[in-house]
């Protein structure tokens, strides 16, 4: 499954989290593909094996709290969001953040550099 369709689901995940803890977060990355060095000591081209994963973080208003997960699925997301909201580390509840302007938006990192256009020559 690709991240992008997991997006409702993450949403979700965050916001039944944040019903008990004052901050919560979901944060989703892919890496993949190939890595080039190029300096006038050494060339290089690295192949980058894919990784995929996910990191839920709460803040349950003393401690900064993560799980991580590499299943890449529903029940995986549902699961590390049970496994938080079982979390009874101390809690403030009359800790209120404010969390800023609403948005939703993805994050997408773009080559300065097209490496199929650099010659390692």
């Amino acid at each position: 499954m690709q991240i992008k369709e997991l997006k409702p689901v993450l949403k979700e995940a965050v916001l039944q989290l944040e019903k008990k803890f004052p901050f919560a977060s979901a944060f989703a990355a892919e890496k993949k593909g190939e890595s080039v060095f190029d300096s006038t000591m050494s060339k290089a081209v690295i192949f980058v094996p894919t990784t995929k994963g996910i990191t839920f973080t709460i803040f349950n208003g003393k401690y900064f709290i993560e799980l991580s997960t590499d299943k890449i699925d529903t029940e995986s997301i549902n699961d590390c969001c049970k496994t938080l909201l079982k979390n009874e580390v101390y809690s403030n509840p009359e800790l209120v953040i404010d969390p800023g302007e609403k948005i939703s938006r993805d994050f997408k990192i773009e080559m300065q550099i097209d490496p199929l256009q650099k010659s390692l020559k």
